[in-house]
């Protein structure tokens, strides 16, 4: 009796664990309060492995090879939701053989009893005859059919969040050069005889790291997902608004500050709230170069843009870009994506 009383409770906390994590990933629309779940030690652990397989490939596929691994991980994610589920009831009903017909019955019989109920299959060559075996034979049942139903709406989630993230970080790319980046942003603008546009430009990209922010925290496989061309991301892009931002705010004299302010406080949150759900240390460093700074100044003035002193320049935007930058060049790091402008100091 006490193998089956062991399998019984085994059962029902294999159920209970995969239904939370279930309802956590895909039902939650905000961070999930309990780190350890199955659906995030898969992921981390296949994650770890996967730029390694990576590295396998030549350099040119090793960005596609990258990009699988989203899709990949979501279906390995659903397996083993699938599979912690039906084996969970298989032990249950293994405790509850006796009210299953034909007798004898084994685990495995329980097992494969389980995933055809939970599946809706319902072969008919094992049946529940006890009142208790049937209402958990409906009980499996109902969970598989909620199960698909909760993670066909997760998909669709998921991928509209992605294809919302994206029109942003293609039609911004468009207009900050190859690769992409803030004073590029500020360049085109000016050489356009746009530079009265760029507060909306910030409006927009307050709006846009904002939703960034909430929907990959809320589902944290987006940050996986990659963009088409690998010179851009969604790190890169909240990278180029920042330091549009702070050269608005700190080196360029005739655009209004205000909205690039406010940039500046949304972005910086979004950057902070992804690099705190990582657990990613933290450090003070702005990385980048001075040369780089005094490149990006002399085109910003051939586009027709008014400028402060170099040195008091220099000097208020390497405290900004302190706040943000190492944090979001250690997210690109982690899900090897293109980092930020000028992240390299040399």
């Amino acid at each position: 009796m006490l193998p089956e009383i062991v399998a019984g409770v085994a059962g029902v906390l294999l159920i209970w664990l995969a239904l939370r994590d279930v309802f956590q990933t895909a039902v939650v629309p905000r961070a999930p309060f309990v780190h350890w779940r199955a659906s995030t030690v898969q992921t981390q652990y296949l994650w770890r492995l996967w730029p390694r397989i990576a590295n396998l490939y030549p350099d040119a596929s090793q960005e596609d090879v990258l990009a699988n691994f989203a899709p990949f991980n979501m279906i390995i994610m659903l397996l083993v939701w699938a599979a912690m589920t039906g084996f969970g009831f298989g032990l249950i009903f293994y405790t509850f053989r006796a009210g299953l017909h034909p007798q004898p019955l084994g685990l495995r019989d329980s097992i494969y009893f389980a995933y055809t109920t939970m599946l809706t299959i319902g072969f008919g060559d094992i049946s529940p005859v006890t009142p208790t075996v049937r209402i958990l034979a409906i009980f499996d049942g109902a969970v598989g059919l909620g199960l698909v139903a909760v993670v066909t709406s997760y998909l669709f989630s998921i991928f509209g969040s992605f294809a919302n993230r994206e029109k942003y970080v293609i039609a911004l790319g468009a207009r900050a050069g190859t690769p992409p980046s803030g004073s590029a942003l500020l360049e085109t603008h000016g050489y356009a005889k746009l530079a009265d546009s760029l507060p909306q430009v910030m409006r927009d990209g307050q709006r846009w790291a904002a939703m960034v922010a909430q929907s990959q925290i809320a589902f944290p496989t987006l940050c996986y997902f990659r963009s088409n061309d690998k010179r851009q991301s969604w790190v890169g892009t909240l990278g180029l608004l920042l330091d549009a931002a702070t050269l608005i705010v700190t080196t360029v004299d005739d655009v209004h500050k205000g909205e690039a302010e406010l940039m500046l406080a949304v972005g910086r949150r979004a950057a902070h709230e992804l690099v705190q759900r990582h657990h990613f240390r933290s450090y003070r460093d702005p990385g980048c170069a001075r040369e780089h700074f005094d490149v990006a100044r002399k085109r910003l003035a051939h586009a027709g843009f008014t400028l402060r002193d170099a040195d008091a320049s220099w000097h208020d935007y390497t405290r900004i870009r302190e706040t943000y930058g190492p944090e979001l060049n250690t997210i690109a790091k982690y899900y090897r994506l293109a980092s930020i402008p000028w992240s390299d100091k040399a």
